[in-house]
């Protein structure tokens, strides 16, 4: 039947789904928040960091996909219970991937074809509005190089707002939102640019150059 995988699969999944979340993980779920969130009431130094950390790579590891989605309703649950560091630090990563292609895109020509630079100056639009899946297409044609590169420029850049004491006060990251960043903005916006240097220069020293085609070299004059 045409309707079964348009209509019924989607709806038998989401209710088998939803009640395996209701009568079995959200006792265990809720059981960890409140503890996150006891344990994040009293983050200093080092351990503020350590989350910053976490935080920051598990919004550049699948790039918007479930792993993000998971990291952003834990800052939202805690941003319900007046915390908003991790929202900061959060906030500030997810942009750091789009943002980190770009600026590769710009300074490390060599490494990118020439649609891959083109694609960079959407990115760069896409990480100013903190929308992370920007850096799929790059990561689609090289995830082993785009991969770690993403993943370390967002955790250091997170890890250092966590560490700078940025709070955030919307769900939402990159610069568009920086009116909304109650605590330490300048920050927010020199950890972004920390973080997206750092994706950069990830890149350049993990990809290899582009090799021109053999008709794309100059000819001799006769």
């Amino acid at each position: 039947m045409a309707v079964m995988p348009i209509l019924i699969v989607p709806i038998v999944t989401t209710f088998i789904v939803s009640m395996i979340y209701v009568y079995a993980l959200i006792g265990p779920i809720g059981m960890f928040m409140q503890w996150m969130i006891n344990a994040l009431s009293g983050l200093q130094g080092g351990s503020a960091l350590f989350i910053g950390l976490i935080v920051g790579a598990m919004a550049a590891v699948d790039m918007g996909g479930p792993i993000n989605k998971t990291a952003t309703g834990f800052t939202l649950a805690l941003m319900a219970e007046g915390i908003y560091g991790p929202n900061g630090a959060y906030r500030i990563a997810v942009a750091i991937p789009p943002l980190g292609l770009a600026l590769s895109t710009f300074i490390s020509r060599k490494k990118w074809e020439a649609a891959d630079r083109n694609m960079g100056v959407s990115a760069a639009f896409m990480g100013l509005i903190g929308i992370t899946e920007g850096a799929i297409p790059f990561a689609v044609k090289g995830l082993k190089t785009v991969l770690p590169s993403i993943i370390i420029g967002s955790a250091i850049g997170a890890g250092l707002g966590m560490v700078h004491g940025v709070e955030c006060m919307v769900p939402h990251g990159g610069l568009i939102v920086l009116p909304a960043v109650s605590q330490a903005p300048f920050w927010y916006a020199v950890d972004m640019l920390i973080g997206t240097l750092v994706t950069a220069a990830c890149l350049h020293f993990l990809r290899p150059d582009i090799e021109q085609p053999a008709d794309a070299k100059p000819k001799s004059n006769p």
